[in-house]
């Protein structure tokens, strides 16, 4: 099997923080952090890197199109 490394981007510092460091308390975040915690331990090619909200600007777009058909 041929695989790439993959960059997730998110706009959310808290959940960012939250899965990239293991000594912060994401108790808000709760079992989402946990499972999305395990997922990227096994996938060891997946890297999640901040983003301001700014530089994500076509993500944003496309979401507020699908989200007003």
């Amino acid at each position: 099997m041929n695989t790439q490394n993959v960059a997730i981007e998110l706009d959310c510092k808290q959940l960012v923080d939250a899965l990239c460091h293991t000594s912060l308390n994401y108790f808000k975040l709760g079992s989402i952090v946990t499972i999305y915690k395990t997922l990227l331990s096994i996938c060891q090619i997946v890297m999640v890197y901040f983003i301001r909200r700014q530089t994500n600007q076509v993500i944003f777009v496309l979401a507020f199109k699908f989200h007003t058909i």
